[in-house]
């Protein structure tokens, strides 16, 4: 089962990003690194979806600004309830990464897992992978559709976009 907790002492260096559900922007300033990187704990649980098809594990719902560069993100990680019902297998998910079969799927981005539970998201702010479908934002970064971690039962989706 998934925990959910207030607190946790890792938390103290990250800043919650505003309207994100267990979304963390690391303290560095993003307005002068042209960099950012977001953080989540995989453990954590943000309840039911929706439609309740899968459980939230991070999520900031449509796209968020990034402080007061001109950029934004979206991003949703979810898990489907069966595993999250079982408990993520952090050794499962140590492999995946180790594997690195998810890295053909990141287009401007960089994610690590960091203390066996904690995804690192690092996006270059100053990237240009295409335009957006709607032809009105550039794409700094993304994932080409949903990546899953090999069997954990685990997904992850990025947009990262500019004007």
């Amino acid at each position: 089962m998934l925990r959910r907790t207030l607190f946790h002492p890792l938390y103290a260096s990250r800043v919650p990003l505003p309207g994100a559900k267990n979304l963390f922007v690391d303290k560095h300033n993003p307005e002068k690194s042209f960099h950012v990187d977001f953080l989540f704990d995989v453990t954590q649980s943000c309840g039911p979806s929706s439609t309740g098809k899968t459980h939230i594990i991070s999520a900031t719902s449509w796209f968020r600004s990034i402080g007061a560069t001109k950029a934004s993100i979206k991003l949703h990680c979810f898990i489907k309830p069966e595993k999250a019902k079982e408990g993520i297998d952090l050794r499962l998910l140590k492999e995946a990464f180790d594997k690195g079969n998810h890295a053909n799927r990141m287009k401007g981005l960089q994610i690590t897992l960091e203390n066996e539970k904690w995804i690192r998201c690092s996006i270059g702010l100053n990237g240009n992978v295409g335009q957006s479908k709607s032809g009105h934002s550039t794409m700094i970064a993304m994932t080409s559709g949903l990546v899953q971690f090999d069997e954990t039962g685990i997904f992850l989706g990025i947009q990262c976009s500019g004007s």
